[in-house]
């Protein structure tokens, strides 16, 4: 039975959003993102992280497809996006 994954994709950081105690890594392989803001480390994991320069085919293919699939197959599915998706 599927889990659920959680995937992020970064947005690029604009010169106006550029917060000098706020800073992010990430790091592919590990499926975490490590924040920094006013001292405090925090981390978070993802199944998928995405840079800002990946094509929409590549989270597609990545993170939905496998729903679409399921549900043609006659099982339930969700996806669930949050933010800008790129639709407009």
């Amino acid at each position: 039975m599927p889990r659920i994954s959680v995937c992020i994709r970064v947005k690029p950081e604009e010169e106006s959003e550029l917060i000098p105690s706020f800073s992010h890594h990430s790091n592919s392989e590990g499926g975490t993102i490590d924040i920094t803001a006013s001292g405090s480390k925090h981390s978070f994991v993802f199944d998928h992280i995405f840079d800002a320069q990946v094509r929409q085919e590549e989270v597609f293919s990545r993170c939905a497809s496998g729903v679409i699939d399921s549900v043609l197959e006659g099982f339930n599915g969700t996806l669930f996006a949050y933010g800008q998706t790129g639709a407009g």
